[in-house]
């Protein structure tokens, strides 16, 4: 019982801080036409934003992941917290689009730095199935922020100014620095590595270098990096679809996209379950199948016909659904080859899931035409290199190897 209450609690404390992403992203969603009227920019120069921060995360998380592995995991989280705080207090007074871009890279290099550590206390903790399922709890909980953050959003449009946003995002984040200071223990083990072997440029170079020498994990690497860029192809331009091309107001904005963000909540707790019968790689496969038919039906319907909004919002429900079924699971996969790099290896799959996530929201920006056609192919290409991926896997169980 003291062990299940443990990983439930230790999951609770690492979802708030993984949130912290999911925050900084959808909280100003409903504010970016706001934003780029205070600015005097447009709205696609906003919208570049969302890219921006998830290659800062990606870059923030490259950076920090090695250190955790050298530095303990508390020490790098608080400091990447500190950056995420001053940039949003920053951010909440800038008057420049420029300023504003330079900004939102800083605030995610922060993020990136903090959340890096959560996967890897993880797997400093828990191992196969057992990882899955913490995983899996994280991931639901954690999909709360995406569900109330453009509520949150638009709540302080209404009574205050998109400035206040940001001061929000101040104050999570001090209240994260509060919760690791006090309540969250140190997982890494020292006894077990040798932090000072080398110098840090060397440290950095051996620890990537051990991650990509697990050739096993890649695969599971690359699935989620598919899944990640037709998540945020659907991110980017969530402010276009439901208020410029379905002309849904920004009231009604945070109901649509919590109606279908919320299904990777329910998609979450039925992996729970699945996981005490199911081979996780198993799980994977029917999901990366379904999200391939979700897709393409999709894509199929923004060219055969005038798409409307709700069947629109049923299709991105069914896609979105499937993606509560990867992360956790693929996460565990790729953790299982990896022994005490935990940091090192966790930095590398966040980077490369968010950077893909960067790339595709970006090229959608980039190919935007005024129609969902460009959202509807990315997001099928994405589910077809992550179907075949995941179906060249070969069906055994990974074993834990040291890094």
């Amino acid at each position: 019982m003291s062990d299940f209450f443990s990983k439930h609690s230790l999951a609770l404390k690492l979802a708030a801080l993984v949130a912290i992403t999911p925050l900084a992203i959808d909280t100003y969603l409903p504010a970016i036409p706001t934003i780029a009227d205070n600015l005097q920019t447009d709205i696609s120069t906003i919208n570049l934003t969302v890219s921006i921060y998830l290659l800062g995360f990606a870059l923030g998380q490259i950076i920090g992941g090695p250190l955790s592995d050298r530095l303990g995991r508390k020490p790098v989280a608080i400091i990447g917290l500190l950056i995420f705080l001053v940039s949003s207090l920053a951010i909440s007074q800038v008057n420049d689009a420029t300023w504003f871009l330079i900004l939102r890279f800083f605030q995610a290099l922060g993020g990136g730095h903090a959340s890096v550590v959560a996967g890897a206390m993880v797997r400093d903790r828990f191992k196969g199935q057992e990882s899955a399922k913490v995983f899996s709890t994280i991931g639901m909980i954690m999909m709360i922020a995406p569900l109330a953050a453009p509520a949150i959003g638009s709540g302080f449009l209404v009574f205050l100014d998109w400035n206040a946003i940001f001061l929000f995002l101040a104050g999570y984040a001090a209240l994260l620095l509060w919760m690791l200071s006090f309540s969250l223990e140190e997982t890494r083990d020292s006894s077990s590595t040798s932090p000072h072997q080398h110098s840090l440029l060397k440290h950095y170079w051996h620890s990537y270098a051990a991650v990509f020498r697990a050739k096993a994990s890649l695969p599971h690497l690359i699935s989620q990096a598919c899944v990640s860029g037709i998540l945020f192809t659907l991110i980017t331009n969530a402010s276009f679809i439901y208020i410029d091309y379905f002309e849904v107001t920004a009231t009604a904005f945070p109901l649509f996209f919590a109606a279908v963000t919320g299904c990777s909540v329910i998609a979450g707790r039925v992996n729970l379950h699945l996981l005490r019968k199911h081979e996780r790689l198993l799980i994977l496969r029917k999901a990366s199948l379904l999200q391939l038919f979700a897709t393409a039906s999709l894509g199929l319907y923004v060219v055969a016909a005038e798409p409307q909004l709700w069947v629109t919002v049923v299709f991105f429900a069914l896609i979105v659904t499937t993606m509560g079924f990867s992360y956790s699971n693929n996460m565990s996969l790729y953790l299982d080859h990896h022994g005490q790099a935990g940091g090192s290896a966790n930095a590398i799959f966040g980077c490369s899931t968010f950077t893909a996530g960067a790339l595709l929201g970006g090229l959608s920006s980039f190919l935007h035409d005024g129609t969902l056609l460009p959202v509807g192919l990315l997001m099928l290409i994405g589910s077809l290199c992550n179907f075949v991926v995941l179906s060249r896997v070969k069906n055994t169980v990974a074993q834990s190897t040291p890094a």
